[in-house]
């Protein structure tokens, strides 16, 4: 496990300081323009990786890893994000990790990154502001995350059928933690 790479080794990269956008696959997301944003760190969540012809971080942060499918995100992104739960799997180059405190539970106390910060259990969409908040981020432009119910055009079937209630999406509270995080680090959220 020695070879596994924490995601905060990102925020020593020079690019990490340009403006950042977080993609979510609402339905907005059919609007995207990648042309007039590609010189901005993209960041984002599952599908919506699609939107775009270059990622610079999607995040998937579910146990996915057995489903091949899920590998079609290297083709667009300069790096995936993933929980440590997804570490049984041998790493990719471009693979980075970090730790919820439920993932250290799961896995009886033991941590894989000792001397890296623990992240408190989130959905994507908002660990990704929080992450990015913690990291000294002071505003972040969204597309996609739109709350209600839909996906965008461009995910997949497989992201379609996985959206659903009763698989445990559930929109408008993963939003709730987007905007909190955003408002309680003094984040200016932007929709584009």
């Amino acid at each position: 496990m020695s070879d596994l790479r924490h995601l905060d080794e990102l925020t020593k990269e020079p690019w990490f300081k340009k403006p950042w956008v977080i993609l979510g696959t609402g339905p907005s997301l059919n609007h995207f323009d990648y042309e007039k944003w590609k010189d901005y760190n993209i960041a984002a969540i599952y599908d919506a990786a699609f939107a775009c012809e270059k990622v610079r971080v999607t995040f998937a942060s579910d146990h996915w890893w057995g489903k091949t499918e899920h590998h079609a995100y290297f083709e667009r992104s300069e790096y995936v994000a993933t929980r440590i739960i997804n570490s049984d799997i041998p790493p990719f180059e471009n693979v980075r990790y970090w730790e919820y405190d439920c993932d250290v539970e799961q896995l009886g106390g033991r941590r894989l990154f000792p001397d890296v910060r623990t992240y408190p259990c989130s959905n994507t969409s908002s660990f990704i502001v929080y992450w990015l908040c913690f990291h000294g981020v002071k505003e972040i432009y969204t597309c996609g995350i739109d709350g209600g119910w839909g996906v965008a055009d461009v995910v997949r079937d497989l992201y379609r059928e996985q959206a659903t209630p009763e698989r445990g999406w559930h929109p408008d509270r993963e939003n709730e933690g987007v905007y909190g995080h955003a408002s309680g680090h003094g984040v200016t959220l932007i929709k584009i």
